[in-house]
Protein backbone atom coordinates (compact mmCIF):
# COMPACT_ATOMS: atom_id res chain seq x y z
CA UNK A 1 0.00 0.00 0.00
CA UNK A 2 2.67 2.21 0.95
CA UNK A 3 4.43 1.94 -2.38
CA UNK A 4 1.39 2.37 -4.21
CA UNK A 5 0.73 5.89 -2.29
CA UNK A 6 4.74 6.44 -3.36
CA UNK A 7 4.09 5.58 -7.18
CA UNK A 8 1.15 8.24 -7.24
CA UNK A 9 3.08 10.69 -5.51
CA UNK A 10 6.44 10.44 -7.46
CA UNK A 11 7.11 13.02 -10.00
CA UNK A 12 8.42 10.63 -12.47
CA UNK A 13 5.81 10.52 -15.45
CA UNK A 14 6.69 7.69 -17.11
CA UNK A 15 6.38 5.95 -13.57
CA UNK A 16 2.59 7.06 -13.84
CA UNK A 17 2.46 5.91 -17.29
CA UNK A 18 3.95 1.88 -16.36
CA UNK A 19 1.17 2.51 -13.22
CA UNK A 20 -1.68 3.63 -15.34
CA UNK A 21 -1.46 0.56 -17.73
CA UNK A 22 -0.84 -2.17 -15.12
CA UNK A 23 -4.16 -0.94 -13.41
CA UNK A 24 -5.97 -1.16 -16.67
CA UNK A 25 -4.33 -4.34 -17.33
CA UNK A 26 -5.62 -5.85 -14.68
CA UNK A 27 -8.91 -6.16 -16.19
CA UNK A 28 -7.88 -8.66 -18.59
CA UNK A 29 -5.45 -10.31 -16.59
CA UNK A 30 -4.72 -11.63 -13.11
CA UNK A 31 -1.23 -11.94 -13.35
CA UNK A 32 0.11 -8.64 -13.26
CA UNK A 33 0.37 -6.67 -10.03
CA UNK A 34 -2.43 -4.40 -9.80
CA UNK A 35 -4.58 -7.32 -10.32
CA UNK A 36 -2.66 -8.96 -7.05
CA UNK A 37 -2.91 -5.59 -5.05
CA UNK A 38 -6.66 -5.45 -5.71
CA UNK A 39 -7.42 -8.84 -4.85
CA UNK A 40 -5.54 -8.19 -1.70
CA UNK A 41 -8.27 -6.28 -0.28
CA UNK A 42 -10.89 -8.76 -0.36
CA UNK A 43 -12.23 -9.29 3.25
CA UNK A 44 -11.55 -5.62 4.35
CA UNK A 45 -14.18 -3.60 5.19
CA UNK A 46 -13.81 -1.01 3.21
CA UNK A 47 -12.56 -3.16 0.08
CA UNK A 48 -14.61 -1.26 -2.10
CA UNK A 49 -13.36 2.16 -1.44
CA UNK A 50 -10.02 0.83 -1.33
CA UNK A 51 -10.38 -0.82 -5.60
CA UNK A 52 -11.86 2.26 -6.07
CA UNK A 53 -9.44 4.69 -5.06
CA UNK A 54 -6.50 2.31 -6.87
CA UNK A 55 -9.01 1.93 -10.15
CA UNK A 56 -9.28 6.54 -10.14
CA UNK A 57 -5.45 6.69 -9.49
CA UNK A 58 -6.25 7.99 -5.71
CA UNK A 59 -3.73 7.38 -2.65
CA UNK A 60 -4.92 5.19 -0.12
CA UNK A 61 -5.65 6.54 3.28
CA UNK A 62 -2.62 4.75 5.60
CA UNK A 63 -5.22 5.01 8.76
CA UNK A 64 -8.25 3.18 7.23
CA UNK A 65 -5.94 0.38 5.30
CA UNK A 66 -3.89 -0.71 8.93
CA UNK A 67 -7.47 -0.87 10.72
CA UNK A 68 -9.03 -2.83 8.38
CA UNK A 69 -5.91 -4.91 8.35
CA UNK A 70 -6.00 -5.56 12.14
CA UNK A 71 -9.83 -6.68 11.89
CA UNK A 72 -9.29 -8.95 9.24
CA UNK A 73 -6.43 -10.18 11.22
CA UNK A 74 -8.84 -10.38 14.47
CA UNK A 75 -11.55 -11.85 12.70
CA UNK A 76 -9.97 -15.40 12.78
CA UNK A 77 -10.79 -15.41 16.31
CA UNK A 78 -14.91 -14.98 16.06
CA UNK A 79 -15.91 -18.05 14.98
CA UNK A 80 -13.74 -19.34 17.76
CA UNK A 81 -15.41 -17.45 20.23
CA UNK A 82 -18.80 -19.66 19.82
CA UNK A 83 -18.10 -21.96 22.34
CA UNK A 84 -19.27 -25.58 21.69
CA UNK A 85 -19.14 -28.71 22.75
CA UNK A 86 -15.25 -29.03 24.17
CA UNK A 87 -14.63 -32.46 23.13
CA UNK A 88 -15.24 -30.98 19.95
CA UNK A 89 -13.42 -27.55 19.83
CA UNK A 90 -9.77 -27.33 17.62
CA UNK A 91 -6.86 -26.23 19.29
CA UNK A 92 -7.54 -22.22 18.00
CA UNK A 93 -11.23 -22.58 20.11
CA UNK A 94 -9.38 -23.69 23.01
CA UNK A 95 -6.87 -21.57 22.68
CA UNK A 96 -8.86 -18.78 22.39
CA UNK A 97 -11.38 -19.58 24.92
CA UNK A 98 -9.24 -21.15 27.41
CA UNK A 99 -5.54 -19.40 27.13
CA UNK A 100 -5.54 -16.27 25.03
CA UNK A 101 -5.40 -13.02 26.59
CA UNK A 102 -8.68 -10.61 25.75
CA UNK A 103 -8.51 -8.78 22.14
CA UNK A 104 -7.89 -5.23 22.39
CA UNK A 105 -10.04 -2.49 20.20
CA UNK A 106 -9.09 -2.24 16.87
CA UNK A 107 -7.35 0.87 16.37
CA UNK A 108 -4.60 2.41 13.81
CA UNK A 109 -2.38 3.05 17.55
CA UNK A 110 -1.60 -0.98 18.11
CA UNK A 111 -2.87 -4.10 17.11
CA UNK A 112 -5.41 -5.97 19.24
CA UNK A 113 -3.29 -8.90 20.40
CA UNK A 114 -1.15 -8.63 23.59
CA UNK A 115 2.31 -10.27 23.80
CA UNK A 116 1.57 -13.32 26.90
CA UNK A 117 3.45 -11.72 30.18
CA UNK A 118 5.63 -15.04 31.06
CA UNK A 119 7.80 -14.07 27.40
CA UNK A 120 9.17 -10.70 29.77
CA UNK A 121 9.85 -12.49 33.04
CA UNK A 122 13.31 -14.59 33.85
CA UNK A 123 11.61 -17.90 34.57
CA UNK A 124 14.45 -20.25 33.29
CA UNK A 125 14.27 -22.09 30.33
CA UNK A 126 12.43 -25.19 31.20
CA UNK A 127 9.36 -23.01 33.01
CA UNK A 128 9.26 -20.91 29.65
CA UNK A 129 9.09 -24.11 27.35
CA UNK A 130 6.22 -25.97 29.58
CA UNK A 131 3.88 -23.36 30.26
CA UNK A 132 4.71 -22.07 26.15
CA UNK A 133 3.91 -25.93 25.37
CA UNK A 134 0.59 -26.01 27.97
CA UNK A 135 -0.57 -22.78 26.02
CA UNK A 136 -0.32 -23.58 22.65
CA UNK A 137 -1.95 -27.34 23.51
CA UNK A 138 1.43 -28.90 22.80
CA UNK A 139 1.71 -30.91 26.07
CA UNK A 140 1.84 -34.90 27.01
CA UNK A 141 -1.76 -34.72 28.12
CA UNK A 142 -3.67 -37.78 27.12
CA UNK A 143 -6.32 -35.65 24.71
CA UNK A 144 -3.00 -34.65 23.03
CA UNK A 145 -1.55 -37.45 23.34
CA UNK A 146 -4.53 -39.91 21.58
CA UNK A 147 -4.04 -38.63 18.23
CA UNK A 148 -1.01 -40.29 17.90
CA UNK A 149 -1.15 -43.20 20.35
CA UNK A 150 -3.80 -45.66 21.01
CA UNK A 151 -6.50 -44.80 23.44
CA UNK A 152 -9.53 -42.78 23.98
CA UNK A 153 -7.74 -39.66 26.16
CA UNK A 154 -8.96 -40.49 29.32
CA UNK A 155 -6.89 -39.83 32.51
CA UNK A 156 -4.42 -42.62 33.50
CA UNK A 157 -3.33 -40.88 36.24
CA UNK A 158 -7.05 -41.08 38.34
CA UNK A 159 -9.84 -43.34 38.30
CA UNK A 160 -12.26 -40.39 36.79
CA UNK A 161 -12.53 -42.18 33.52
CA UNK A 162 -12.76 -38.23 31.91
CA UNK A 163 -10.60 -36.62 29.45
CA UNK A 164 -6.94 -35.35 30.23
CA UNK A 165 -7.55 -31.98 29.11
CA UNK A 166 -6.52 -28.98 30.58
CA UNK A 167 -9.83 -28.37 32.79
CA UNK A 168 -9.04 -31.28 34.21
CA UNK A 169 -5.42 -30.88 35.13
CA UNK A 170 -5.89 -27.43 36.86
CA UNK A 171 -8.64 -28.20 38.45
CA UNK A 172 -10.16 -32.04 38.50
CA UNK A 173 -7.84 -34.58 38.43
CA UNK A 174 -7.65 -36.43 42.03
CA UNK A 175 -4.25 -37.87 42.25
CA UNK A 176 -1.90 -37.35 44.88
CA UNK A 177 0.86 -35.46 42.92
CA UNK A 178 -1.64 -32.87 41.40
CA UNK A 179 -3.59 -32.49 44.70
CA UNK A 180 -0.06 -32.01 46.55
CA UNK A 181 1.30 -29.41 43.96
CA UNK A 182 -2.61 -27.19 44.37
CA UNK A 183 -1.65 -27.22 48.15
CA UNK A 184 1.47 -25.86 47.23
CA UNK A 185 -0.18 -22.76 45.15
CA UNK A 186 -3.20 -22.96 47.21
CA UNK A 187 -3.55 -18.70 46.58
CA UNK A 188 -4.08 -19.64 42.79
CA UNK A 189 -7.30 -21.04 43.95
CA UNK A 190 -8.91 -18.53 46.36
CA UNK A 191 -11.16 -17.68 43.72
CA UNK A 192 -12.76 -20.80 43.00
CA UNK A 193 -15.98 -21.65 44.38
CA UNK A 194 -15.06 -23.46 48.06
CA UNK A 195 -18.28 -25.63 47.77
CA UNK A 196 -16.65 -27.30 45.04
CA UNK A 197 -13.30 -28.18 46.91
CA UNK A 198 -12.19 -31.91 48.29
CA UNK A 199 -9.63 -31.86 50.51
CA UNK A 200 -8.29 -35.95 50.21
CA UNK A 201 -5.79 -36.01 53.19
CA UNK A 202 -5.02 -34.30 56.69
CA UNK A 203 -2.29 -32.16 54.63
CA UNK A 204 -5.22 -30.24 53.30
CA UNK A 205 -4.47 -31.41 49.36
CA UNK A 206 -7.18 -30.92 47.42
CA UNK A 207 -8.81 -30.93 44.17
CA UNK A 208 -12.42 -29.75 42.82
CA UNK A 209 -15.04 -31.75 42.08
CA UNK A 210 -15.90 -29.16 38.99
CA UNK A 211 -14.87 -26.55 36.86
CA UNK A 212 -16.13 -24.91 33.89
CA UNK A 213 -14.30 -23.12 30.93
CA UNK A 214 -14.35 -19.86 32.26
CA UNK A 215 -12.40 -21.20 35.47
CA UNK A 216 -9.74 -22.21 32.97
CA UNK A 217 -9.58 -18.93 31.02
CA UNK A 218 -9.51 -16.93 35.06
CA UNK A 219 -6.55 -19.21 35.85
CA UNK A 220 -4.23 -18.15 32.78
CA UNK A 221 -5.39 -14.38 32.91
CA UNK A 222 -3.68 -14.22 36.53
CA UNK A 223 -0.12 -14.15 34.85
CA UNK A 224 1.81 -14.14 38.20
CA UNK A 225 5.19 -15.98 38.82
CA UNK A 226 3.51 -18.78 41.18
CA UNK A 227 0.47 -19.21 38.12
CA UNK A 228 3.50 -19.76 35.60
CA UNK A 229 5.41 -22.14 38.02
CA UNK A 230 2.34 -24.36 38.89
CA UNK A 231 2.09 -25.00 35.30
CA UNK A 232 5.67 -25.87 34.79
CA UNK A 233 5.56 -28.57 37.77
CA UNK A 234 2.00 -29.80 36.62
CA UNK A 235 3.69 -30.31 32.91
CA UNK A 236 6.39 -32.45 34.50
CA UNK A 237 3.90 -34.44 36.27
CA UNK A 238 2.03 -35.29 33.73
CA UNK A 239 4.90 -35.53 31.47
CA UNK A 240 6.55 -38.21 33.69
CA UNK A 241 3.61 -40.27 33.52
CA UNK A 242 3.84 -40.76 29.85
CA UNK A 243 7.60 -40.05 29.64
CA UNK A 244 7.76 -43.68 28.69
CA UNK A 245 5.85 -43.55 25.74
CA UNK A 246 6.02 -40.23 24.13
CA UNK A 247 8.99 -39.83 21.51
CA UNK A 248 11.74 -37.15 22.00
CA UNK A 249 10.63 -34.40 19.65
CA UNK A 250 12.54 -31.53 18.91
CA UNK A 251 12.78 -28.33 20.37
CA UNK A 252 14.69 -26.51 17.96
CA UNK A 253 11.12 -23.98 18.45
CA UNK A 254 11.69 -23.55 21.69
CA UNK A 255 15.26 -23.37 22.20
CA UNK A 256 16.75 -22.21 19.15
CA UNK A 257 18.54 -25.07 16.66
CA UNK A 258 22.06 -24.85 17.06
Amino acid sequence: MRFYNALLCSNSSTLAKVLKADIAMSTISKKCWSAEFLDAFHGLERSSDFQHRVRAFQTIPQSHFVVDVRKRLRSIWYQANQLGNEDQMDKAAIYHNWVALPLRSVTVDGPPFSVPRYLHLDLGKQTQRNVARFRLHSHALRVETRSWEHHDGTCDKCGLQVIDDEKHALFLCPCIQMCSLRLQFADLFHDLPMAHKITVNQSGSFYFSQACSEDVSIFFQKQTIDSYRFISELMDVFLMAGVHQQPEQSNYLAEGQT
